[in-house]
């Protein structure tokens, strides 16, 4: 007889004969209380164990999907193109509203990708196409919206209004088709253009994690993987960048902080970039020409920035309407931190 029966048989003869009910009757031949209430203990505390451990640990691949003809590279035939992308949940006028989000290098405007969810060893597919990328050399982004039905099943991530670097951070993305967790990020930089990390190791595998959701310390997303280097840094696009993607998709248009080496210079269209950057003396004489080709160097804005004499700072902006350029210049006062838009000549 099983010890739970052997229980409920005694218990029911004690209610009929008062008196004859021993704990020596309850406990199985061979035990003693003490070593069955350890027993117990230790089952109950294996139980509670088990669900702490699958609370703190959702499977983060109902959040972060496989991205599929989002990637023009050529490749073997054998190995599929791909990136990452990852869910995210936000709010516009008060609307909640979920999409995707991935870097801007990996993405073409207007451009239909397909998004790979897994809830255990089952597929989950979800459609969808780049609605907005971010403005060129400025942030490395893009925003997908969701054409088909989402699944309840996926649990899309919260952006990060005030991300948290206090503790090792966790990236997540697909790399050759397999799931990959970077894990003990250390934080090393952080402002509205990008956020710098370490890189695990050499031997990580790195094609297709572009795309991919950096998480703080409070598990939020607070970072779009967009590149590595050599020296094991990991980049990454900062997501306070996709509400003012969601503003373009939604009023056609938006306005950002123009940012360089955490220090804003004004507010830039969101579909322009910088062309070229002059810094003058006081007398708007010109000091150096900086001519901006595929990539905005900070290491160059410093240079200028510091350089004896410099008092404004010039910027040549450009974007495309009806397919022909049109450019304006902003000029930025130093010592007041003033700025102003001037017709290009």
């Amino acid at each position: 007889m099983s010890f739970i029966n052997r229980v409920v048989v005694l218990l029911l003869a004690a209610s009929l004969f008062p008196g004859t009910l021993s704990a020596q009757s309850i406990i199985p031949r061979g035990k003693n209380f003490s070593s069955l209430k350890k027993l117990h203990a230790k089952k109950i505390a294996a139980s509670v164990q088990r669900k702490v451990r699958y609370t703190r640990k959702p499977d983060m691949r109902l959040s972060v999907a496989r991205l599929d003809h989002a990637l023009l590279l050529k490749t073997p035939a054998n190995v599929r193109p791909h990136s990452t992308a990852f869910l995210f949940q936000t709010t516009y006028k008060g609307k909640p509203e979920i999409w995707a989000a991935t870097s801007g290098h990996v993405a073409q405007a207007q451009e239909p990708v397909r998004l790979t969810f897994y809830n255990g060893d089952k597929e989950i597919t979800v459609n969808g196409v780049v609605a907005q990328q971010g403005p060129a050399l400025l942030s490395d982004a893009a925003l997908i919206k969701i054409t088909s039905p989402i699944p309840r099943v996926l649990r899309p991530l919260t952006l990060a209004e005030h991300p948290r670097f206090n503790k090792p951070l966790n990236a997540w993305g697909y790399a050759s088709n397999q799931f990959y967790r970077l894990p003990k990020l250390a934080f090393e930089k952080d402002n509205t253009r990008f956020i710098r990390t370490t890189f695990p190791d050499r031997q990580t595998k790195r094609a297709g994690l572009c795309g991919g959701p950096l998480l703080d310390a409070k598990g939020q997303a607070a970072g779009i993987i967009c590149g590595s280097s050599i020296t094991n840094k990991t980049y990454f696009a900062n997501t306070q960048i996709l509400p003012y993607l969601l503003e373009a998709y939604h009023e056609g248009t938006a306005d950002i902080p123009l940012v360089i080496h955490g220090k804003t210079f004004g507010k830039i269209r969101i579909d322009e970039r910088v062309w070229m950057v002059q810094n003058m003396d006081g007398l708007g004489r010109i000091l150096e020409t900086y001519e901006v080709e595929e990539q905005l160097h900070q290491s160059k804005m410093s240079e200028l920035l510091e350089m004896p004499g410099t008092r404004l700072m010039k910027f040549v902006l450009g974007h495309y309407e009806n397919g022909s350029p049109v450019f304006r210049t902003l000029v930025y006062e130093l010592q007041t931190g003033s700025y102003y838009f001037e017709p290009f000549e």
